[in-house]
């Protein structure tokens, strides 16, 4: 079979693939499960008969992949408020382990929380493969009104929000 653990020296914590018994030499793999994500672990085959236990000499490694995870993106402060436009800034700060968002911005409703599926107005900025701080263009918005802004990034697995913002529009 196989051992394997986090660490090179395989102290007491380390784990074994058993794979029975044989009676001749013969090639083997295994599909090890339930490793941690983005870590490093080494391994070693091993053989036990009736004079004992040995492992192979060469201890190999390899690293697993990180999880996939949504990105990062936090909602900056209002300025330029007047009665129909405001200005909002936003920080795109993970892209949540891929090379890009496929979109990101913000996203304003009048009265109400937005989201993806349901404002008033949006400001996408496209995609990125790169971090930033960025800032949106709010327009068309009715004087005196309360606004609800939020930025928020989209990439493979899903969609993330930043934190909600409140405005008054000048009357």
């Amino acid at each position: 079979g196989f051992c394997y653990d986090m660490t090179p020296q395989f102290d007491s914590s380390f784990k074994t693939m058993d794979l029975g018994s044989c009676s001749a030499p013969y090639s083997f793999q295994v599909r090890i499960t339930e490793l941690m994500p983005d870590t490093k672990y080494y391994y070693r085959s091993f053989a036990e008969n009736l004079d004992g236990l040995s492992y192979s000499n060469e201890i190999l490694e390899f690293t697993t992949s990180s999880m996939p995870s949504l990105p990062e993106v936090e909602t900056g402060t209002v300025t330029d408020i007047s009665s129909n436009s405001a200005s909002i800034s936003g920080d795109l700060i993970s892209l949540g382990n891929f090379p890009s968002v496929k979109n990101y911005g913000h996203i304003w409703r009048a009265g109400e929380i937005p989201d993806l599926n349901d404002y008033d107005g949006i400001a996408d900025q496209g995609e990125s493969n790169e971090l930033k701080e960025f800032t949106s263009m709010m327009t068309s918005l009715t004087h005196g009104t309360e606004y609800y802004v939020r930025a928020y990034a989209v990439n493979q697995i899903g969609t993330s929000y930043g934190d909600v913002v409140r405005f008054t529009t000048e009357a």
